[in-house]
């Protein structure tokens, strides 16, 4: 299977799963795993970077359009 099919299926189970859910809840569960995963598989220093480029990113992730019908 390629790297980017992957990625994608994964990106929408995951959407699929969380979409039921309060929106501020799963972000944070998400947002709670993923850092967990970072610190366990990256060097302190990998950790670090990764965390600043996150939050470099920050104004560059784009909201949901909430106003149309999510398909599932």
């Amino acid at each position: 299977m390629n790297e980017n099919k992957e990625i994608d299926d994964l990106y929408r189970q995951i959407e699929n799963i969380t979409m039921g859910t309060e929106p501020l809840l799963s972000a944070g569960v998400l947002m709670a795993q993923a850092l967990r995963i970072y610190k366990t598989v990256l060097s302190d220093d990998e950790f670090d970077r990764m965390t600043s480029h996150i939050l470099s990113l920050r104004d560059d992730i784009i909201k949901y359009d909430t106003t149309k019908p999510t398909t599932h």
